[in-house]
């Protein structure tokens, strides 16, 4: 992994924005700060990772977060570069559909179940609830839906 090429590039454009929580010869896993992923994105896209393998969320009740997952299969290497948005309320960050055709499904996916909004995104809308729907279903503040079996209705 040309791991000394991002980790220099990194250091020198982002110092207090981004972080390398750990690395191998084959993966390196990044915290980015949402203000600059897109460009740390498109920097890893030229060093040929391209493929965009996955974006998905989590939610972590105090933030949500972002995690994508690129691979570069010609030397069998892979980079998970993770965001943090805090703003639970309006959480939103930047589109890759721009950068990688397979961001379309997969930000729409994540803007559909957890409701994180994707700048730039080219069709933003729901892919798996149907329009009208309320709310996110992943999120740990959707409400539980109980259902009493035949056996519990007494």
């Amino acid at each position: 992994m040309e791991n000394n090429i991002l980790k220099e590039y990194i250091e020198r454009n982002f110092f207090a924005q981004a972080e390398i929580l750990s690395e191998t010869e084959e993966n390196m896993t990044i915290l980015a700060d949402k203000k600059i992923y897109k460009e740390i994105a498109e920097y890893i896209k030229n060093l040929g990772y391209t493929f965009l393998a996955d974006i998905t969320s989590t939610d972590n009740k105090d933030c949500f977060m972002v995690i994508c997952q690129f691979f570069r299969y010609t030397k069998n290497e892979n980079i998970t570069l993770k965001i943090k948005i805090e703003d639970r309320v309006n959480p939103e960050i930047d589109s890759l559909a721009g950068l990688w055709a397979t961001a379309d499904w997969h930000e729409r996916e994540v803007y559909d179940l957890m409701g994180i909004n994707f700048k730039g995104h080219p069709n933003l809308k729901r892919i798996l609830m149907w329009e009208g729907y309320k709310g996110h279903p992943l999120r740990k503040d959707f409400p539980a839906v109980t259902r009493k079996r035949s056996w519990e209705l007494g």
